[in-house]
């Protein structure tokens, strides 16, 4: 398995960096960067029905795909940014209580 708090950081690092927000931002920032996401899914999602094969800039991977794991790592930053300690034991938790 990935480590994904070490990526989380890595990743919420680099948007401080760009300029995305700050340190002291209110994470509402956080969940708007998160709905632009989600806005690039679902435009992939209805893209796919009439060019399924258009390429992403990832190489092997169609466009909603790319966008899907864009939305995931704009949660993991969140995460990051509110504090969560360990955001791979948390997404596993999840997972096992909506097995049960």
């Amino acid at each position: 398995m990935i480590k994904l708090n070490i990526y989380a950081m890595k990743s919420h690092g680099q948007a401080i960096a760009r300029g995305d927000y700050s340190e002291g931002s209110n994470p509402m920032v956080i969940v708007l960067k998160e709905t632009r996401a989600w806005c690039k899914l679902h435009q992939a999602q209805m893209d796919s029905k009439t060019l399924p094969l258009e390429p992403s800039r990832i190489e092997g991977y169609s466009l909603r795909e790319e966008a899907a794991g864009e939305v995931i790592v704009s949660m993991m930053e969140y995460l990051q940014h509110v504090g969560c300690k360990d955001i791979e034991t948390l997404i596993r938790q999840v997972i096992e209580r909506n097995l049960k």
